[in-house]
């Protein structure tokens, strides 16, 4: 039996409240992660990407960069969009990870991305620069400083600091460390590390570690700094020499304007010599051309990537200009000669880094190095020998005969020249199967061997490597590289490159970027999200999209699966199945999932997931559950193969009968005329398979043209008993009258009963001015919410008359029966967006996404709201900070409110001490049950043991019990008294209203001033209005008796509406009437 709860215009005051949701005993009958791992799968590798790897000399260690937070225990700093990246070092025999970016008391890592590691050959110091404040104390000039931490005592020291020993005025970074740990050279935009350098440019500089003495590389022979920006320095191991990049012109006399060049530095002598100059004669010698400066006194060349012998007697270098080749020469400092090695070294530019080479042995005898070839995208990598001044080919194909067919790039190579390693695309350089992804190869110019470093245990090529190249150390013994692929090693299950190391001595490959002990993941190693429509009936099962290959056994075709969450049973099945039960061999993605659970709709690009799918394109397909088998929905009449066109945007009736869904494709239908899937533009229609028939049907038909596509028709939604289908058409031929074409859409309705199509909106009616984001029913199918740019209406189906509901409104959301609309609302005189509920019985509107006084607006946009079917909460997320206490993340956060207590629920609530959760949450979705809600969070706190750090799904149930029956809901006497014990009748603020009065009109039962107010006006026609203080969210209705004594309340006829921050009602049949007595009515 129905009831309603009254208030009279000198009543009591209406408030909402605003709570925190808690999990136990409170507002959640259950919490819980869906995107979970199975059992046994948790990832080994670290929750973030990985890579910039640099092994040590000795081949013990591996330096490298890391977003991951679970490498170590101790990564703990956080920025507003996650982990910061911090600098690691792998030890690869003790298989220990150390922070290397971490504060003096060890305590956490640096509050600042921390990159450019560079490792001592020993693998005791790293040098790194980092944007963090804490890795050395008074560290306060808000800029990147160069650190150098010794692993062995642990002590970080500031590299880029001023002879006050205070961090320098500017931004410093590149750091390399000499072997020994002696020397540090870096770049620096401050002026204040070495006295007299103002030029306000960045600069070379190297630190003395010992004696703590810092000095100016980019310096004049005078010792003033340089007139122009210098970079990219490479040291010798002694420190003495070191070769940059410049574009002063006063480093040495008489160099002209040019886009840079190469110059090193003797910090011994104090001297520095134009090496870059030699190449003038490079290509006079070796080109045939001659270069003069032009009028300007401007070099027409310039000269970059410069890599120096460890002695400082050879710098080999690149040469380029306009209409220039790109030379690749080594030049004898000694001799002052230069010699070729490349006329078509591949360009680039000094103001970027070239990872395309020349590297060089430790002697200066061999130059490694990437040359273009005469194909379009096609490279090779060469070494050239001083010594017999000839160049072999490293990047050669498996005959021998030439360069292998691909990109070939970033060489490294060994200190004695013998190996080289790179990257390459090419298929036909090894015997090992390769799929045309980028792989890092080694050459072993001794034996003439080439082998693949990136193999799988099966000797078959990994993911791609493309990426940062790989490094080498001093033997070539231990090759450090970067990969996406999760089946290098076992349990590599993170979805993002990692960072590996290959022994090649004995082929064994270990992972660098690994797990510390205990920081697994519970949740799936990969983001995970989640759809309307993807919840069952009963709240049982939830299907989502998830990047992670670790939900179940044997994912390992690294692309988004389809997978529905049995959260009663806590098991998780792969829906995007092949008929061998295996994941598909191309992305899926868009699932729905019918009302019991058992069947879901997705769309996929993968060709194994039914038989003769061979279109290549996106398909539709439905998996029952039950029977684990899989239809392709979008095939050829005659079911031999796939349609000749995409099809995607399924939707399904709540039985799973009907897949409605948008497709390109003209042979779905034999009997039907469609557009050559070949266009562009138009050939798109909307369709609905039966699954009893296991045929299509055209819902986007001509009306004169039976057999005949209107085309230029998308975005279907189809009703849950499967009669109607809405969708949106530029092909006004579907109706008789035809309207006038319209550049525009119509919003369409097919009822497949009677098979019949009608208009519900185009643009002579001005409603359909573009796509719109609905439409969407009614669960009872009566009632059809669509939207304009900024207008919100509803259709009956019935009477096929449309209901204007709100301007400046978007985003609607029904109740089952209709009577309830949410909406996103952005007032004119606003600046945020809101959420709000129409009730359409009644005309009045009611804000949800309140601030702390429950009648204005939040202080952020809301968004996303969704209305459960009985209409009792509507969830939805918002910016704003005050809808609840304690909101401090700074974060979207996702809400529920309750529409009988009045209190605004925080849904994404941290597990750990309450408040907030520690990252990102939005799009909450209601399922059919009003008590069942998922949602998509970043945060690592809504459930122990989330270190994935990356968005999965969680679901709560929402508790609306009253478990003592006294008639007050339990999270309302919970949150006023903290327990369950107060009595209905009791009155505790003794205002004289009892507890359930105060329940019912949504007061505070412990504050007396909590009073309900409302005003009355008489304007001179005759009419009332009637306003008060939205409360809580409350819906109500206006009533009246023209004298008291009448026997019932009469509902108003008027109009219902928002005036400034105040609900407001005008009864307009009051007219010359005397007196009129009003009350206002709490629904139910």
């Amino acid at each position: 039996m129905k009831t309603t709860r009254t208030l009279t215009v000198v009543g009591c005051l209406w408030l909402g409240v605003a709570v925190e949701a808690w999990a136990q005993g409170g507002l959640f009958s259950e919490f819980q992660a869906v995107s979970v791992a199975a059992p046994g799968l948790a990832s080994a590798a670290g929750n973030g990407l990985s890579g910039a790897s640099v092994v040590s000399a000795d081949g013990r260690f591996v330096a490298f960069v890391s977003a991951a937070d679970n490498l170590v225990a101790n990564d703990l700093s956080r920025s507003a969009l996650g982990s910061y990246l911090d600098v690691f070092v792998r030890g690869l025999a003790t298989g220990k990870t150390t922070l290397v970016s971490v504060t003096p008391d060890g305590a956490t890592s640096g509050n600042g991305h921390s990159v450019a590691a560079s490792i001592s050959a020993d693998g005791r110091y790293v040098a790194f620069e980092s944007e963090a404040s804490n890795l050395v104390a008074n560290d306060t000039n808000g800029a990147a400083d160069v650190f150098l931490r010794d692993l062995q005592t642990g002590t970080t020291v500031l590299v880029s600091a001023n002879p006050a020993g205070a961090p320098g005025n500017g931004a410093s970074t590149n750091p390399t460390v000499t072997p020994d740990g002696h020397y540090v050279v870096f770049e620096s935009a401050a002026s204040d590390l070495v006295a007299g350098d103002t030029n306000g440019l960045g600069d070379v500089f190297v630190r003395d570690l010992q004696t703590g003495v810092t000095t100016l590389v980019s310096a004049s022979a005078a010792g003033e700094p340089g007139l122009d920006a210098s970079r990219w320095p490479v040291i010798t191991p002694d420190g003495r020499y070191v070769a940059f990049e410049s574009t002063a012109t006063n480093l040495v006399p008489e160099v002209p304007l040019s886009p840079g060049q190469v110059y090193l530095r003797d910090l011994t002598s104090q001297t520095t010599k134009w090496i870059g100059g030699a190449a003038a004669g490079a290509y006079l010698s070796f080109t045939n051309v001659v270069l003069t400066n032009l009028s300007s006194g401007a070099l027409t060349y310039f000269s970059f990537n410069a890599a120096v012998s460890d002695d400082g007697r050879y710098v080999a270098f690149k040469a380029a200009g306009f209409s220039l080749p790109t030379l690749v020469v080594r030049h004898d400092v000694q001799t002052g000669t230069t010699e070729l090695t490349s006329r078509a070294g591949t360009a680039a530019s000094p103001n970027i880094e070239d990872a395309s080479g020349p590297k060089m042995s430790a002697d200066g005898r061999m130059i490694a190095y990437a040359e273009a070839l005469t194909q379009i995208d096609q490279a090779a990598v060469w070494v050239w020998d001083g010594q017999s001044k000839s160049s072999n080919l490293v990047s050669v194909n498996l005959a021998g005969t030439g360069p292998a067919k691909g990109l070939a790039d970033t060489p490294a190579i060994s200190a004695d020249g013998r190996f080289v390693a790179f990257l390459s695309d090419a298929t036909d350089l090894v015997t090992n199967a390769t799929d045309g992804s980028f792989q890092v190869y080694v050459r072993d110019l001794v034996n003439g061997t080439t082998r693949l470093v990136s193999a799988k245990a099966d000797g078959s090529a990994g993911g791609s490597c493309e990426g940062a190249g790989p490094t080498l150390s001093a033997d070539g013994r231990v090759i450090a590289f970067e990969s996406f692929d999760g089946g290098l090693v076992a349990h590599d299950e993170n979805s993002s490159d990692d960072v590996f190391a290959r022994d090649m001595s004995n082929d064994s490959v270990s992972l660098v970027s690994q797990i510390a002990p205990g920081l697994g993941s519970v949740t799936g190693a990969g983001q995970s999200s989640t759809s309307p429509n993807s919840i069952s009936a009963d709240g049982r099962y939830v299907v989502f999209v998830s990047l992670a290959d670790n939900l179940v056994p044997n994912d390992t075709n690294e692309q988004g699966d389809v997978f529905v969450r049995d959260v009663v049973s806590g098991t998780t099945r792969l829906v995007s199945a092949t008929p061998a039960g295996v994941p598909g061999n191309a992305p899926s993605f868009e699932p729905v999932l019918s009302a019991d659970g058992r069947y879901a709709a997705f769309v996929s690009r993968a060709s194994d997931l039914a038989p003769n799918d061979a279109n290549t394109r996106e398909d539709v397909f439905l998996r029952d559950l039950q029977t684990g088998t899989t239809t392709l929905v979008s095939s050829r009449h005659d079911g031999t193969t796939s349609a000749d066109g995409a099809s995607f945007r399924p939707m399904l009736s709540a039985d799973g009968r009907y897949v409605a869904y948008e497709s390109y494709a003209s042979d779905l239908m034999a009997d039907v005329s469609d557009a050559p899937p070949t266009s562009t533009f138009g050939s798109n229609d909307v369709f609905v398979f039966d699954q009893v028939t296991q045929k299509n049907s055209l819902i986007s038909v001509s009306v004169d043209q039976p057999g005949k596509a209107a085309n230029q028709s998308s975005w279907p939604v189809i009703s849950s008993d499967g009669r109607y289908v809405a969708f949106q058409s530029r092909g006004f031929v579907m109706v008789i009258p035809n309207p006038p074409l319209f550049v525009g859409p119509g919003l369409f309705v097919r009822d497949l009963a009677i098979q019949t199509t009608h208009l519900v909106a185009d643009l002579t009616s001005r409603v359909i001015l573009e796509a719109p984001t609905g439409p969407l029913f009614s669960t009872d199918g009566r009632w059809l919410a669509y939207q304009t740019p900024s207008t919100v209406f509803v259709h009956d189906l019935i009477a096929k008359s449309n209901e204007t509901i709100c301007s400046s409104c978007s985003s609607p959301s029904l109740s089952a029966d209709g009577q309830l609309l949410a909406f996103e609302s952005r007032p004119p005189l606003t600046v945020v967006r809101e959420v709000r509920v129409r009730d359409r019985r009644t005309g009045a509107t009611m804000r949800i996404s309140t601030g702390p006084d429950q009648a204005s607006p939040g202080n952020g946009n809301s968004s996303s709201s969704r209305i459960a079917a009985d209409g009792r909460f509507v969830v939805f997320e918002s910016r704003a900070s005050d809808l609840v206490p304690n909101d401090g993340n700074g974060f979207t956060d996702v809400f529920a409110h309750d529409l009988v207590s009045g209190v605004t629920l925080l849904l994404s609530r941290s597990q750990v001490g309450g408040g907030t959760a520690s990252s990102l949450s939005v799009d909450p979705i209601i399922g059919p049950d009003g008590r069942t809600v998922v949602f998509e969070s970043f945060a690592s706190d809504l459930s122990t043991g989330d270190l994935n750090a990356a968005a999965d799904v969680f679901l709560l149930r929402l508790n609306d019990a009253d478990s003592d029956g006294d008639q007050l809901m339990d999270d309302w006497e919970a949150f006023y008294f903290g327990d369950l014990t107060r009595e209905t009748h009791g009155d505790a603020d003794g205002d004289g209203l009892d507890n359930r009065a105060e329940f019912l009109a949504g007061s505070n039962p412990a504050s007396a001033a909590s009073v309900f107010t409302a005003s009355l006006l008489r304007a001179p026609d005759g009419s009332r209005l009637i306003s008060w203080r939205p409360l809580g969210g409350r819906r109500s209705e206006v009533q009246f008796k023209n004298a008291l004594n009448d026997p019932q309340w009469l509902p108003v006829t008027g109009s219902f509406g928002m005036i400034g921050e105040a609900s407001g009602f005008m009864d307009s049949t009051a007219g010359q009437a005397g007196g009129r007595f009003y009350r206002v009515v709490i629904l139910p």
